[in-house]
């Protein structure tokens, strides 16, 4: 589980602090001045607009995913229709092109990210122990095996038995 608070997000909201006391200070002083051009009066502008910058990288990752959520949101409604349980389809393309390109642990990785959502999908468990298989790492495969085993239905465990059967476990 993600935090939606951490250093960087505490940097940024130092910089916000920052940012907000000295501007509101910058524009009382500027406001109470008789015009004319200040240099301690631009630097302080420049410092100012740093900070707001520097808040603003520090939050946008979180500001990219909170702006483009209604957008992403949409197209998924589009091309897989909508889900009321806020999980993502299963889908082996990504997984499966990994694997064609001899990816086999960027493979397994898309697979059990979609494991979190799906862990009792035999597709998806299958698409595992092939690339733990490709891997060539026994404890990976045993590891991968028992953990579909754990997750998956009686009758599930049995067809992926088949299907592996070669396989120790």
């Amino acid at each position: 589980m993600k935090s939606w608070f951490t250093i960087r997000h505490g940097l940024g909201v130092f910089f916000l602090v920052v940012f907000f006391r000295q501007g509101s200070r910058f524009f009382a002083e500027a406001h109470s001045s008789a015009g004319g051009f200040n240099v301690s009066a631009a630097g302080s502008a420049i410092g100012i607009m740093a900070c707001l910058v520097m808040a603003a990288i520090l939050f946008s990752g979180k500001l990219s995913e909170v702006v483009a959520r209604p957008f992403t949101r949409f197209i998924d409604t589009i091309y897989f229709g909508s889900f009321d349980d806020g999980s993502p389809p299963v889908t082996l393309r990504l997984a499966r092109a990994y694997r064609r390109e001899f990816r086999y642990r960027d493979a397994m990785e898309e697979c059990e990210r979609q494991l979190e959502y799906h862990p009792h999908s035999p597709d998806l468990w299958r698409e595992v122990i092939r690339n733990a298989q490709l891997l060539g790492d026994p404890r990976e495969l045993a590891r991968s095996l028992r953990k579909a085993r754990r997750q998956l239905r009686p009758e599930d465990r049995e067809l992926l038995g088949r299907e592996f059967s070669g396989l120790a476990g």
